[in-house]
């Protein structure tokens, strides 16, 4: 079973998970997980922060120096009292907004120097630290953070900044004037930098949310964002989506499944009548170009690629058919309702109803065949297709795969990594702590971990 477009990475993230314990960000004892540094409730509750300036200078610059302690143990103190330290202690509640603003600020200036350490678990708890913050503040002031992760070389590094840059590119784009989009500018070229190993589909799957807005991180926020800020971001959906098909014409991407989440934005009620008439038509080429690619590359994959696509052909389907008069959304109805078991034959035909029934459109007449198929490459263990041999873990030592079944046929492992359809989007990412989570009783349905970590 597969989980869902942008979800189709938890596995991955069960991976990530692996290597962080192996790269020693979480592994740690559970009598190293107390606090000693904190901020008191009244400097988070200020709606006047210069009476706490200098403690708060001061707390920020001596958990940094922990997180880049050579101690792991300092690290993990250190992170989490910088990640605990945007709430009020003992409440769920976020500080003040004013509060917020200077704490970030502040840390900007202490992360910049250590966001190059040479060392990876260094970085990575800049990262993890960056990402959870900016979550928190809701505002743009680590963007030069994030910035400087997304172009890291470390997958799990540029996972994490790519997070990050989901929380920070809504305030971005909220703010008056001219709009900085160095941050958005970065994240397609991340994705195609990074679109093999263990977490590219998560890396994916992060793209499409921090360029989509995310709306579900917060329903209520997307139907009150303005048209500027929904045609800032257009342009930098469809770029990712061009650059996966790309990846489609070289074989099965990873998590395919994300690129519904794309579709899904472009077609929304919302959305669509933003773009430009040229937009609509690009839209349209390019998602009968995922549809009519996914179709192709069926024929070839394995079992648990051919499902991936297939899912991909059927929400992908379903997103157009929102915008489509009631004959054209009969027309790929087919598509639109495909099953993920289908063989590959009945993908195909059915990614073949889709591209005829737009060009009946008068606005999409224009639109042309697919490009090519020029490889048939299976997605990168573990987003969709099995491992033949050992997972590389980012920073750590190699993870062997399960045993092969019956014959010798490598099988998909299960537990984390059999991935059942589910609701749309990432849901709640799951986040380092003490321990890992561990695996479901069903494997159908994957954990989906709270947002504070074991031992907190």
């Amino acid at each position: 079973m597969i989980c869902s477009p942008a979800g189709a990475h938890r596995w991955s993230w069960f991976i990530l998970t692996t290597s962080l314990i192996w790269m020693g960000v979480c592994a740690i004892p559970g009598s190293a997980r107390g606090q000693i540094l904190t901020v008191p409730n009244e400097a988070k509750s200020s709606g006047d922060i210069t009476p706490y300036r200098d403690a708060l200078q001061k707390f920020l610059a001596a958990a940094v120096a922990q997180l880049t302690s050579d101690s792991v143990e300092a690290q993990t103190k250190g992170r989490q009292a910088l990640e605990n330290e945007t709430r009020l202690t003992g409440q769920a509640a976020s500080a003040s907004a004013v509060y917020l603003d200077a704490y970030t600020i502040f840390l900007t200036s202490q992360l910049q120097p250590v966001v190059s350490n040479p060392n990876p678990r260094v970085r990575l708890n800049v990262a993890i630290v960056t990402a959870n913050v900016a979550a928190a503040a809701d505002n743009d002031h680590l963007k030069g953070i994030a910035l400087a992760l997304i172009n890291d070389k470390n997958e799990a590094v540029v996972l994490w900044g790519i997070k990050a840059a989901k929380f920070i590119i809504p305030a971005q784009v909220r703010a008056f004037g001219q709009i900085d989009l160095r941050l958005a500018q970065a994240i397609v070229p991340a994705v195609k930098a990074h679109s093999t190993g263990v977490i590219a589909g998560a890396i994916a799957g992060e793209a499409y949310d921090a360029l989509n807005l995310d709306p579900r991180q917060d329903p209520t926020r997307f139907p009150k964002l303005n048209p500027k800020a929904i045609q800032t971001m257009i342009p930098f959906v469809l770029d990712l989506l061009h650059e996966r098909v790309t990846q489609y014409t070289r074989g099965v991407p990873p998590s395919p499944q994300s690129d519904a989440v794309g579709a899904r934005f472009l077609t929304d009620p919302k959305v669509w009548p933003q773009l430009t008439q040229q937009q609509k038509v690009d839209t349209m080429q390019t998602l009968a170009n995922v549809i009519g690619l996914a179709g192709k590359q069926a024929q070839s994959a394995n079992s648990y690629d051919r499902i991936a696509l297939a899912i991909t052909v059927q929400r992908t389907a379903a997103a157009i058919s929102i915008i489509l008069p009631a004959n054209a959304a009969a027309a790929i109805s087919t598509a639109a309702r495909l099953s993920p078991q289908a063989p590959a034959a009945q993908i195909s035909a059915a990614a073949d109803t889709v591209l005829p029934a737009l060009k009946g459109l008068p606005d999409f007449q224009t639109l042309q065949d697919a490009p090519a198929i020029q490889g048939t490459a299976p997605a990168p263990p573990p987003a969709s297709a099995p491992t033949t041999g050992p997972v590389a873990i980012p920073g750590a030592s190699a993870i062997p795969p399960p045993p092969p079944a019956g014959g010798g046929t490598t099988t998909r492992p299960t537990g984390p990594g059999t991935r059942p359809p589910g609701p749309t989007g990432t849901g709640t990412t799951p986040r380092p702590g003490g321990t890992t989570p561990p695996p479901p009783s069903r494997p159908p349905t994957p954990p989906v971990p709270p947002r504070t970590p074991p031992g907190r």
